[in-house]
């Protein structure tokens, strides 16, 4: 049945000129009913985000909007990280929101990269500007609490891009393993650890956990 939001081409890769070419297309994703989730939807793009533009020339191949990932990932865990680390006044609806949108979109990291060494390229990818966009947020999840670590794919992929020899073995007090360290050391910094991490649940607890991560994602 048609929906009122979303659009998808019908012949060849038409882009979308719905004012010139109007006879090409109908309303598909009802994005206030969530349509852009169902599996119709996230089989063609798993950000469950519109729009999408599939070419039907080309084995059904399907181009969305992957720097929304990357470029997600940035602003949700530097909320994130606001939200949970510096803001005097906690907000347990912006924890929530931030911390889920974070998980959800390192959730679909992961499913890209089931199989995959690198997040493009043809059989197990190559290495690319893709990944050096993603690694260092995702190489600073400990301190934003968005545990990439529950990704095995991605977590695998992290280990793979920082022991590529350009990586640089800087002393970043924000790295995973430098904040790891910090808090199995410094009694201080662990007291303060074990807070935000409390908080964190009674934020999910409170406003639910929009995002679980699944088996399909590589979760264990």
């Amino acid at each position: 049945m048609p929906e009122p939001t979303g659009l998808i081409a019908k012949s060849g890769i038409e882009l979308l000129t719905f004012g010139i070419l109007p006879f090409l297309f109908r309303s598909y994703v009802n994005t206030f009913k969530n349509t852009q989730k169902e599996p119709r939807f996230t089989a063609i793009n798993p950000n469950e985000r519109i729009s999408v533009v599939v070419d039907h020339d080309r084995g059904e191949f399907s181009v969305f909007e992957g720097l929304a990932i990357s470029g997600g990932i940035d602003p949700a865990q530097a909320q994130v990280n606001q939200f949970l680390r510096l803001a005097k006044e906690k907000d347990m609806y912006a924890m929530q929101r931030y911390i889920s949108e974070a998980e959800r979109l390192y959730g679909v990291l992961g499913e890209r990269l089931q199989g995959r060494d690198f997040i493009v390229g043809p059989g197990r990818g190559k290495s690319s500007i893709a990944d050096i966009s993603m690694f260092g947020w995702a190489d600073m999840t400990f301190f934003s609490s968005t545990d990439v670590h529950l990704f095995s794919s991605a977590r695998k992929w992290l280990k793979g891009c920082l022991g590529r020899p350009p990586v640089p073995s800087d002393n970043s007090p924000l790295r995973n393993t430098a904040q790891k360290q910090a808090v199995g050391t410094d009694p201080e910094r662990k007291k303060t650890e074990e807070e935000a991490l409390r908080f964190l649940d009674g934020s999910k607890e409170k406003y639910g956990q929009e995002f679980v991560p699944n088996q399909t994602m590589g979760f264990n």
